[in-house]
């Protein structure tokens, strides 16, 4: 038994040892109790085995006795080694969840969340550093004194349904985007927040806290908020932009301005959006198109591109477009402008027109005067040899023949003058509803029986008064009447419609200054129209589409000329079922007063023997002129330029009583001699005459001693009455 006793004293001190040893390790408080125990109990076993006199009970006990006391020895040990694990356990658990609760808190902390932990009650229990840095505060303060569940602001939002949500379903509750403006003690109200987040019960069973946490989205909504300012400032200017603007995502139309559905000939928007860009494109996928698309896709603008386009109306427009990568909504997306360039192709087109009638009228007017001249030659001439009655008829009729072409060449070469706008023209005042009066019954004795004329708007005492030259008002709507007449050969309807119209209102006339706003004249057929092909040509010199020998292609260029030395404008509109109308605008006149024009004098082929002096260098014209005169009954004097013709009045005793000039010749010509004359304060009227057009010199002349400017070719009736007139006015 003294064996088994000292073995259990060495156990016991080597659980003595490894007490010692943990204790070192892991300084648990608890493993100082089994230590004592321990040393304890191997005191005691020294004394029964050193001192067994001491105490010699447990030597004395029978050997059940000392088994049972061994027994419990050894049990102790065990008992001390289980302890002494749990100690360890236990002081494990502690030591993790401290790690935990320590790596919690540096979680919480370190977290760019504002968290706050509040008590089941709503009482602030914790909060984390993002939190104080977010409504400036300390913890501290508030632990215990603010109840998360009382702030009024939450209250009205209905925060504490969230909280009852989160109590019956114990799962966190999502809580949407709130502005916020803290109600917190000690905040200054200065950095109100927009806010979302989640609030966490923290316990599963019996919940005794919640966990708010909460994103700070200010900048974001911030953001948001200045984008969609930005995109409706850009609505804004895009809505009222006169150019269109679309927006496409995946080739597919999501935007448009209303510019868009003007110059895509549509009535509404949604003709327009949720349909590919590809249908309005007239040539579809296109290799140019697909060129721009990949220029686009590499993040590219691409450069702007001329193109036609047929609108949802079936009208052709010429446009220019560009189109640049944007972002919209989030997507990608292609932002395309498209400016509608028609108005300005036209009027390029109209440009290059007046260019090309303007190199004809200086060919024209260059040649003009000799052509003339030429003519007047001839004309004067034949009309000599008509006036002879000795001819037989066959002489005469050839002669009338040679007459009626030199007519016909001075009609073409004047014609050729009006479309380039530079005959002379003289204005009177023109009441347009008593021109077309008198006017219609002339194309009436003209025209088909089986065309019929209508006078719409018509009133014999309105004052639509124009400044025009009547004789060109007639030529311009005779030549409208002509081609009507070729337009209807089975007969038809033509109407001439007179209107008036304010240019300030007019989008089309704004161009124009005309104060006293226009008059309108609208000549319609109901012929069959004019190709779409032909438009383009209309008034083009030279330009026809008659048979050869039925048409000159100079109406309709001369028509254009006309109105345009009246400062008007001409505008076409034509349809294969509803025939053409032609659209001419005048200036209205600032004076109501018409010149009637209803002096007229007797003729008088025969004069008093007058001395009437000839101006003229072409040594011909002035032959005939003055054999002309002679027969009249006159007696001339030929002057070959104005230098010999002063020369001629200074040294002539016999009074000079008219003189007749040519307007250009070497020296000095025409005008330059009427105003030699006026310097010496001449009383003598003077005719002057002119194969080439000089309006604008014209009116650079005092014509107080001018009675007359003659264009030739030169008629003799016209001659003999206008001397007859200027000698009656001495």
């Amino acid at each position: 038994m003294l064996t088994l006793l000292i073995s259990i004293i060495c156990l016991y001190i080597a659980s003595l040892l490894r007490s010692i040893v943990l204790l070192w390790q892991t300084s648990i408080k608890q493993l100082w109790i089994s230590i004592i125990i321990q040393l304890v109990v191997i005191a005691r076993g020294f004394v029964f085995w050193w001192a067994p006199n001491a105490n010699g009970n447990f030597l004395e006990q029978g050997l059940l006795g000392q088994t049972l006391v061994l027994l419990v020895a050894s049990l102790g040990i065990v008992g001390i080694y289980l302890a002494e694990r749990s100690f360890i356990k236990n002081e494990a658990i502690q030591k993790e969840l401290i790690e935990s609760q320590i790596r919690f808190s540096r979680l919480i902390n370190q977290s760019p969340l504002a968290i706050q932990i509040v008590s089941k009650d709503g009482l602030l229990v914790d909060a984390n550093l993002a939190w104080e840095t977010l409504w400036q505060v300390k913890k501290e303060d508030l632990i215990d004194h603010y109840n998360l569940f009382e702030d009024e602001q939450l209250v009205q939002k209905g925060f504490l349904k969230v909280v009852e949500t989160a109590k019956r379903t114990k799962t966190a509750v999502y809580i949407p985007n709130s502005f916020y403006s803290s109600s917190i003690p000690g905040r200054d109200g200065t950095n109100d927040r927009w806010l979302k987040g989640y609030l966490y019960p923290l316990e599963t069973d019996n919940i005794e806290n919640f966990a708010l946490i909460t994103e700070d989205i200010t900048d974001q909504i911030d953001a948001e908020t200045a984008y969609k300012q930005s995109e409706n400032r850009w609505l804004q200017l895009v809505e009222n932009y006169p150019e269109a603007v679309l927006l496409s995502v995946d080739y597919i139309f999501v935007y448009c301005n209303p510019a868009t559905v003007k110059i895509f000939g549509a009535q509404k928007k949604e003709e327009i959006l949720g349909k590919p860009l590809f249908d309005f494109n007239n040539e579809g996928k296109s290799k140019v198109l697909m060129e721009r698309l990949a220029m686009l896709e590499r993040g590219e603008s691409t450069p702007p591109v001329e193109h036609q386009m047929v609108g949802l109306d079936g009208v052709k427009r010429d446009l220019i477009s560009f189109s640049i990568p944007v972002t919209y909504q989030g997507k990608d997306a292609i932002q395309t402008v498209i400016r509608d360039v028609t108005k300005q192709k036209l009027n390029q087109r109209k440009l290059n027109h007046h260019e090309k009638l303007a190199a004809v009228g200086q060919l024209a007017a260059g040649i003009a005067h000799d052509f003339n001249n030429a003519l007047s030659v001839i004309s004067l001439n034949s009309e000599l040899l008509l006036r002879d009655i000795e001819l037989n008829a066959k002489v005469h009729k050839r002669v009338d023949l040679i007459h009626q072409q030199t007519l016909r060449a001075a009609s073409l070469t004047a014609q050729i003058l009006d479309f380039s706008r530079q005959s002379v023209i003289h204005l009177e005042s023109i009441n347009l509803n008593r021109f077309f009066e008198k006017f219609i019954e002339l194309l009436r004795s003209i025209l088909s029986e089986e065309i019929t004329i209508n006078l719409l708007n018509y009133d014999s005492e309105n004052q639509l008064v124009i400044e025009a030259d009547k004789s060109r008002l007639q030529q311009l709507f005779m030549n409208l009447a002509i081609n009507s007449r070729d337009a209807m050969p089975n007969g038809g309807n033509i109407k001439i419609e007179l209107l008036i119209g304010d240019s300030d209102h007019d989008k089309d006339f704004q161009e124009f200054y005309w104060p006293n706003g226009y008059a309108e004249i609208r000549f319609s057929d109901s012929g069959v129209g004019i190709p779409d092909e032909i438009m383009e040509h209309l008034f083009e010199p030279f330009y026809t589409t008659k048979q050869r020998g039925k048409g000159t292609g100079l109406g309709l260029a001369q028509v254009y000329g006309i109105v345009s030395q009246h400062n008007g404008i001409v505008q076409v509109n034509t349809d294969k079922t509803s025939g053409t109308m032609v659209s001419i605008c005048f200036p209205l006149s600032l004076d109501d007063e018409v010149s009637e024009n209803n002096i007229s004098y007797e003729v008088n082929d025969t004069g008093n023997q007058e001395l009437v002096l000839i101006v003229e260098d072409h040594t011909d014209s002035g032959e005939v002129l003055s054999d002309i005169l002679e027969k009249l009954n006159y007696k001339t004097i030929v002057a070959n330029n104005g230098l010999q013709a002063l020369d001629v009045v200074n040294s002539t005793s016999e009074p000079i009583a008219l003189i007749i000039s040519d307007i250009v010749m070497p020296k000095l010509n025409g005008i330059e001699f009427a105003k030699k004359m006026l310097d010496r304060n001449s009383l003598i009227p003077i005719i002057l005459m002119t194969g080439h057009p000089l309006s604008n010199q014209l009116d650079q002349v005092d014509s107080s001693n001018i009675h007359a400017v003659l264009q030739k070719p030169l008629n003799i009736n016209v001659l003999s009455t206008t001397i007859f007139s200027a000698l009656q006015k001495t």
